[in-house]
Order: C-alpha cells, then structure tokens, then sequence
C-alpha cells in the first residue's frame, strides 16, 4: 500500500494500491494547484519514506502522461 501525506498538515491524502496510482495523484494535485505545491510525502507499507517535497513531484512528473486514476472511464 501506498499512502500520499500532506507534512504541513500532518494528514493523509488517500491510500492507493500501486505507486503508479499514488504518483497519477500527486501530478492530479500539482494540476489542480496551478503551481503551489504542498509539503507532500509517499510512504509504502506505512513505514518506508519513498518521497518527499520536490523529488515527489519530480517523480510524479516523469512518468508517462497516462493517468491511472481515470482509467477505465
């Protein structure tokens, strides 16, 4: 399980089923945001940190432009 977290806030965002799925969300909000950018994190397994801040978005961003969140509409 992925989970994406808001720092500042200290809340979750959601839980996802893959990277992919939590990574297609953070681009979502990066999206939504019009370029403001909250502190985010992505821990698997609710213990190891795979990103946070900048290196999130980065990843986020690279991956392909296919968003798993709509597919399948």
């Amino acid at each position: 399980m992925f989970e994406l977290w808001d720092a500042e806030l200290g809340i979750s965002l959601g839980a996802f089923a893959s990277e992919d799925e939590a990574l297609a969300a953070v681009k979502l909000l990066c999206e939504q945001s019009h370029g403001s950018r909250a502190p985010l994190g992505l821990i698997q397994d609710g213990q190891t940190v795979l990103a946070t801040g900048e290196a999130l978005v980065e990843r986020a961003m690279s991956k392909n432009p296919r968003s798993v969140l709509t597919s399948g509409q």
